[in-house]
């Protein structure tokens, strides 16, 4: 009777939510380091890569759904700061661990401080603010002359540290395939809507789904043969995120219209200051 007893407590342990967050979150820190190491055969190149893709992707949405509920407390602020510590570590130290620090740094601090930030956010309403604030710096990141667009001219290497690649095997040469990476962003606001939605009441389940499909949509655009080098991602993940939940959000008349023009002035402003950077950086 006490051997069954303690099989039913391994088994709750084991499936309890941090401990399959972390089960999950090691298991895909291990392929993102592993699998790029490993070669496979021409003729089983592509499907490989297309489920491995899959799975990496699907593993990193749940994970930032699930972080979102379980670390946007005092717990996820010093798990933060333990990953944040990791990935600094990672890049000044170089070794064989590096790698795999860096990746496990990157994402697991984006996701867990990512759900910290999102306590501070204490009404619904302010969600598609902030999604709408997100999605048009990241256009302008990306499309319009800003940080982003000038670091991947000039310091790739930059981008490249703030990212994390998707677990994939290595393909022979001349298969025309590539997983993009995926941002420091794109993890952060992922996690940190999901908490907001977990702890506003309004069923992040449904967003998972639309989430995962919005982020699929992403890499395909990027890895595919139309010669997308890189996109914002965050207008189609939020828009993803907070559209099945559209009849929660309830806004005044007077709230519309300081909505409306909050946001012309954020875009004007925006598109100023794409032309201030162009005009500054052209010889």
């Amino acid at each position: 009777m006490e051997q069954e007893k303690r099989v039913h407590r391994l088994f709750a342990f084991v499936l309890s939510s941090y401990s399959l967050w972390t089960l999950i979150f090691l298991l895909w820190a291990t392929a993102t380091v592993l699998l790029p190491q490993v070669s496979v055969p021409v003729w089983s190149a592509f499907a490989l890569f297309v489920v491995t893709g899959l799975l990496g992707l699907g593993s990193l949405v749940w994970l930032c759904y699930q972080g979102g509920k379980i670390w946007s407390g005092l717990g996820g602020l010093f798990l933060g700061l333990f990953f944040a510590m990791l990935w600094y570590a990672s890049l000044r130290w170089a070794g064989p661990f590096s790698p795999s620090l860096r990746v496990a740094g990157l994402t697991g601090g984006a996701i867990t401080l990512g759900a910290v930030v999102s306590r501070l956010i204490r009404h619904a309403n302010l969600l598609p603010v902030v999604a709408v604030v997100v999605a048009t710096v990241d256009i302008w990141n990306v499309l319009m002359g800003g940080l982003i667009a000038q670091l991947q001219v000039k310091a790739p290497q930059v981008i490249s540290s703030v990212s994390t690649p998707l677990p994939a095997p290595k393909l022979p040469e001349g298969v025309p395939l590539g997983l993009p990476l995926i941002g420091l962003g794109d993890l952060f606001f992922l996690s940190f809507f999901f908490a907001g939605l977990w702890r506003m009441g309004l069923n992040p389940s449904v967003s998972l789904w639309t989430a995962l499909i919005a982020v699929l949509m992403n890499t395909i655009l990027v890895s595919g043969p139309w010669g997308l080098r890189a996109i914002p991602g965050l207008p189609l993940i939020c828009l993803a995120l907070l559209l099945p939940h559209w009849k929660a959000f309830r806004y005044t008349k007077e709230e519309k219209k300081a909505l409306i023009v909050g946001g012309v002035f954020l875009i004007g402003l925006l598109i100023f200051f794409a032309w201030a950077v162009r005009v500054l950086l052209t010889p």
